[in-house]
C-alpha cells in the first residue's frame, strides 16, 4: 500500500514537472499574451483550456 502511494507521489510530481517544462516552451507566446504571468500559480495547461487549444 505505501509503496503505491509512493510511486503515485513520484509519478504526479514527474508529470507535473514535465508538463511544465513543455509547456513553459509555449507559456510566453500563447498564455504570457495576457491571461497569465510567466510564474503564475495557476496550472498551465488550465490556462490552455480557457484558450481553447485544448479540446
Amino acid at each position: 500500500m505505501k509503496g503505491i502511494v509512493f510511486m503515485r507521489k513520484i509519478s504526479v510530481l514527474w508529470t507535473q514537472k514535465f508538463l511544465s517544462s513543455f509547456f513553459s516552451l509555449f507559456h510566453y507566446r500563447v498564455i504570457g499574451l495576457g491571461y497569465y504571468p510567466a510564474r503564475s500559480q495557476i496550472p498551465i495547461l488550465h490556462g490552455m483550456y480557457l484558450k481553447g487549444l485544448f479540446p
